[in-house]
């Protein structure tokens, strides 16, 4: 399931890489060059979230609190990813391989049917309406 992740880090980290994009995607047109494809700004956005997490982890410990580790870093990179360049919270569920299904009866009211056979309810809101 979807780790819980600050909210906070994720709009301050969705915006950097949402900046990068349009500075990337201005400049592109400016010089007449093709857009980027999405593994071109899933790229582009994975070096900004990486360049991004190490300043925030040397925040972190110039006022002693402890840097993120390893699977933190990379569930906030994958979730950055998911909501700014793929299909936001859902494309992490469909990610995982057991998932065969994703229904949802109405916007609060999502499941997952999964390939062993269960049905799971989405606790997180993935869509506001």
């Amino acid at each position: 399931m979807i780790a819980a992740i600050d909210p906070r880090l994720l709009s301050t980290l969705g915006r950097a890489v949402q900046d990068a994009l349009e500075r990337d995607a201005t400049a592109r047109v400016q010089s007449s060059r093709p857009p980027l494809h999405r593994e071109g700004q899933e790229a582009l956005a994975d070096a900004v979230l990486r360049s991004e997490l190490q300043r925030i982890d040397r925040e972190r410990l110039g006022t002693g609190v402890a840097r993120l580790d390893a699977d933190a870093e990379q569930a906030i990179i994958d979730r950055v990813l998911a909501l700014v360049v793929g299909l936001g919270p859902v494309e992490l569920l469909l990610r995982d391989s057991r998932v065969e299904e994703v229904v949802a009866t109405r916007h609060d009211l999502v499941f997952l049917y999964r390939s062993d056979g269960t049905i799971e309810q989405v606790t997180e809101r993935l869509w506001a309406s």
